[in-house]
């Protein structure tokens, strides 16, 4: 599965296997509800309304790279054929993937679609950036199981 923004950067969207559609956008939701309280949280008080809208794009657009390589890393890990941690399914894993990004590019070639490169963020190292970086650490990837008291 691929995520992609159009090419007038207006809308995000899903290309995959249903299932796996599915799972992500429960997953963007999941991740996007985190990093608005994160925001919220981190705001700080008395900014006007010009230095509040540059510290929620900073804060937003930092935390979500980090999350974004976070997400990477994970990939990278779980794709390397001498990993001890993902053992003897690595191999499984790198095909899997392979398969699906050729099921995506063929797809999106049939449909005629246009893809570009993801454009590239000029970064201001201000408070938001900072604050943004570190609280994209604190953004759970995946949900938890919690006990229930009865």
């Amino acid at each position: 599965m691929i995520a992609f923004e159009t090419y007038d950067w207006s809308s995000f969207r899903f290309v995959g296997r249903p299932d796996n559609i599915d799972a992500a956008q429960d997953t963007l939701a999941f991740v996007l509800l985190q990093v608005e309280a994160l925001y919220k949280s981190h705001l700080p008080k008395g900014l006007s309304k010009q230095a509040r809208a540059e510290f929620r794009r900073s804060f937003k657009d930092a935390c979500s790279h980090r999350v974004y390589e976070r997400c990477a890393k994970i990939v990278e890990e779980q794709t390397q054929k001498d990993n001890p941690s993902t053992g003897s399914t690595a191999l499984v894993v790198i095909e899997h993937r392979k398969q699906l990004k050729l099921e995506v590019d063929d797809y999106l070639k049939a449909a005629g679609a246009r893809t570009i490169k993801s454009r590239s963020v000029s970064v201001k190292l201000n408070e938001g950036y900072l604050r943004g970086r570190l609280a994209g650490d604190h953004v759970e990837l995946n949900r938890t199981i919690k006990e229930i008291d009865e």
